[in-house]
């Protein structure tokens, strides 16, 4: 809590008494405030700890599949011939695209193409 000068100037003697009384209590305070936030973050890892060990969840908080849902398949993998056959279809389907644009292209540059 910082006070200007000029405030202070203003402030009978038992006020500023007043004050320095205040001052003191919190400087007395603020340490055992940081020790309780800190404490209590401790607290609330511990908490959580045996949540966790007991399976206990709060209410409102998600913990992952809902009740009653099967669990879920393995992911499948695909065996290197299928991904290759994959790789080569989609190569084929982009060189045709690319060819048929080449041709639109061309046949718009032969059109627009000054003829003498």
């Amino acid at each position: 809590m910082a006070i200007s000068k000029r405030a202070l100037a203003g402030l009978s003697v038992e006020d500023l008494k007043a004050l320095i009384k205040q001052k003191r209590k919190e400087e007395k305070v603020a340490p055992l405030r940081e020790e309780r936030d800190r404490l209590a973050a401790r607290l609330a890892k511990i908490e959580r700890k045996i949540e966790k060990l007991l399976g206990e969840a709060k209410p409102g908080r998600k913990t992952g599949r809902k009740p009653g849902r099967p669990p879920k398949k393995a992911r499948r993998r695909l065996s290197p011939e299928a991904r290759a056959r994959i790789i080569a279809g989609q190569k084929r389907r982009w060189a045709e695209y690319h060819q048929a644009l080449a041709k639109k292209k061309a046949a718009q540059d032969k059109a627009a193409a000054p003829q003498a």
